[in-house]
């Protein structure tokens, strides 16, 4: 162990060395894999969170299924797994969503019983998960390609040996499953609730699994099939489970497509390749905790949606019809809800392709029908969609624009147009909806529209003044006045299209400058749900910026206190880190709601983040590396450099960038994806100058523009 401590010592050390002497980002942060712990945000509800062995936007997450369960099946304080299934969704609440197909290997009497495993085994890093059982003594190694999860079971002792598929597993009650055995083959279908129950909505898939040990006997017992053989010490017996939104047959087609004659190895190999390309596109260098937990949510950050398209580029979409996506990637499983605010707008400067890819997918899935939540027909787990104007608005004003977006509009106009005006927190979020709808309309030349919908948007004004203007003791309650999830006090401010709006309603910037102290001074502040995860940033609105730098360091690292979880405000306060080196990485009942709150700490921690998305801006904060280096498309990189960083040195003295002074708080994805460096001088005192005027303040009736 103390070998293995010095050797990553020694790495890091080299690599910082490296990118001190200006290496760039791949030489720096390849093998970046290494730095991902997926054990973080496992345990309890501090993230919801699995090490499931997956790719990029992986499809399949196959991992094992613990006694006691937890939301995405997995939990790292229990001491017993039932088996490893093959998909779920991550970190989106409820009771999870998948779980199906559960595979256990055993010796002699076969059994359902969860076993106990030894917990040092256990090893988890991108794209491969292995443990060791106490009795029996097997080895269980996981690896996948997008659509197959691939186990391993190496027997520590010969005997009679068999594998179990329980088809009945899920997280949610499973609705149906049909299955066909053929020898070593079984293939079927399994239907089961989408998260949450999303109002009844459900997901069907097909599968095709494959054993590659004879069988001396087949049980079959309702859902569960046993395969009985003679098994020597030290084999193993592999399954292969691929899924399918087409056919079982589909699947097949697809495990040959992607494994071919490969070997485990090959495979956990290549897995191991993927994630380091996706990973090496951000260079970090600074305190190894951070950088740990940099990669780490960077991973999670791109754990969905998934990539459901077969290598053929057929998958069939929500409406239950079957296309092709020849010429990009079909993405599914949404929570747009939660990951528009961050994980969208990280991916737009690290992964433009994957975005213009999943605005094509959004738009599809308007054309086939698309609803805010599920329907009865999805392919696969998914939860929720509100938003996804504002994503593909997004990606316009960014220039990501390879989809049909004049065919799309009507959709979304009839959208928009049924979405609901009722308690404080929906009119504020259709109002969201209709200012970006009247951007697009504008974009295509619909002025009329545009003027339409933007008057429709400014309606928010009526209820911000009878229920946020003044704020009393009733404007601390969770769910008051029918709020889905939060208080009045923290969804005051998720008006980001029209920031100006709000501070002239307030009566100035010094107002609204004293009541957004006042609420991170009362600790109303709730960064366990999404409202108000923008807030910390909009200080850089006012003369103050140097608060929200204060602010937004101690959120990544140092002890904060937090009053709320999701539904209540808690009788004893937590008191420490929000984001931790450790199992229950998050705070309680914090859901990374598919990489929306992992996005957060990647952008936060590089110094810049997107108060309005659908603005292509990103208002600035001090970075908590010394240097942070981004690869972009065409051989350009973007630096940023930060000097004099220390714990103490998270004030902004001064900025340059490109060789220019820099005295304003923001920065245009253009300047940032036109590639150059951006060179921070830090300091332990605020200034009262930089930032502290010519503010990025968005405004209803003014478009940005780059």
């Amino acid at each position: 162990m103390i070998i293995k401590i010095i050797s990553s010592i020694i790495v890091f050390y080299c690599m910082c060395i490296c990118l001190t002497n200006n290496a760039s980002a791949q030489e720096y942060a390849s093998g970046a894999s290494k730095f991902v712990d997926p054990f973080i945000c496992t345990s309890g509800d501090n993230g919801q969170l699995s090490p499931a062995a997956t790719l990029p936007f992986g499809l399949v997450k196959v991992c094992p299924e613990t006694d006691p369960t937890n939301h995405p099946g997995y939990d790292y304080a229990a001491k017993r797994i039932k088996g490893f299934s093959i998909i779920r969704l991550e970190g989106t609440g409820c009771v999870g969503s998948g779980g199906n197909i559960l595979v256990k290997p055993g010796l002699g009497e076969a059994d359902q019983a969860a076993y106990v495993y030894d917990k040092s085994s256990e090893k988890a890093e991108p794209g491969y998960y292995k443990v060791n059982f106490v009795h029996p003594l097997i080895m269980s190694e996981l690896t996948a390609t997008n659509g197959t999860g691939w186990q391993k079971f190496t027997f520590q002792s010969g005997g009679n040996g068999w594998i179990m598929v329980d088809l009945s597993a899920s997280l949610e009650p499973l609705v149906e499953e049909k299955h066909r055995i053929s020898g070593n083959i079984i293939e079927g279908s399994v239907q089961a609730p989408t998260n949450c129950k999303n109002e009844n909505g459900l997901y069907k898939f097909w599968f095709n699994l494959e054993i590659d040990q004879k069988a001396d006997s087949v049980v079959e017992k309702g859902s569960v099939i046993w395969y009985y053989f003679k098994i020597g010490k030290g084999n193993t017996v592999n399954v292969k489970t691929s899924i399918s939104s087409i056919s079982p047959a589909q699947a097949g087609k697809d495990r040959l497509a992607e494994i071919g004659d490969a070997k485990f190895e090959v495979i956990r190999n290549r897995a191991t390749a993927r994630w380091d390309e996706k990973l090496g596109k951000i260079a970090v260098a600074g305190n190894p905790e951070y950088v740990k937990l940099f990669y780490t949510h960077y991973y999670h950050s791109m754990l969905s949606p998934s990539d459901i398209s077969s290598p053929s580029g057929n998958y069939r979409g929500s409406d239950n019809m079957q296309y092709n996506a020849k010429g990009y990637i079909h993405y599914h499983g949404w929570s747009i809800w939660d990951n528009f605010r961050t994980e969208f707008p990280l991916l737009t400067i690290t992964e433009p392709e994957v975005m213009n890819d999943i605005c094509r997918s959004l738009s599809d899935l308007y054309h086939e029908g698309k609803v805010q939540m599920s329907t009865k027909t999805e392919p696969f787990p998914t939860a929720r969609t509100e938003h996804a104007i504002v994503v593909m608005l997004d990606c316009l004003a960014k220039g990501i624009n390879r989809f049909d977006v004049e065919s799309v509009y009507p959709l979304l106009v009839r959208e928009v147009e049924q979405n609901p005006w009722s308690t404080p927190d929906k009119k504020l979020e259709t109002a969201y909806d209709y200012w970006a709808l009247s951007r697009i309309a504008a974009m295509l030349n619909k002025k009329e529209d545009a003027e339409r919908f933007l008057s429709l948007a400014a309606r928010y004004r009526e209820i911000w003044r009878e229920k946020f203007m003044v704020m009393d003791d009733k404007s601390d309650i969770m769910h008051g006045d029918g709020l889905y999830e939060g208080t009045l006090w923290q969804y005051r401010w998720f008006v980001p299209f029209d920031m100006k709006g709000v501070i002239d309603m307030l009566g100035g910037r010094e107002v609204f400058t004293g009541q957004l102290q006042h609420f991170f001074d009362e600790n109303l502040y709730n960064h366990g749900n999404e409202p108000d995860i923008h807030a910390p940033f909009l200080f850089n609105l006012t003369d103050k910026p140097y608060i929200s730098q204060r602010i937004v360091n101690q959120i990544l690292t140092k002890p904060i206190r937090q009053n709320y979880g999701t539904h209540v405000k808690w009788k004893t306060p937590y008191m420490g880190r929000i984001y931790k080196d450790d199992p229950a990485g998050y705070v309680p009942e914090m859901d990374d709601d598919a990489g929306t709150m992992s996005a957060w700490y990647v952008l936060a921690s590089m110094g810049i983040y997107p108060i309005c998305v659908g603005e292509p801006v990103y208002t600035l904060t001090a970075p908590i590396f010394s240097s942070v280096s981004i690869q972009l498309p065409g051989k350009k990189s973007f630096r940023i450099v930060a000097k004099n960083l220390s714990d103490d040195n998270f004030y902004i003295q001064d900025a340059v960038l490109n060789g220019k002074k820099l005295t304003r708080s923001w920065i245009t994805h253009k300047e940032i994806t036109g590639g150059g460096t951006l060179e921070f001088t830090l300091g332990n005192v605020p200034s009262k100058t930089w930032g502290a005027s010519g503010q990025y303040i968005p405004a209803i009736g003014t478009n940005f523009r780059q």
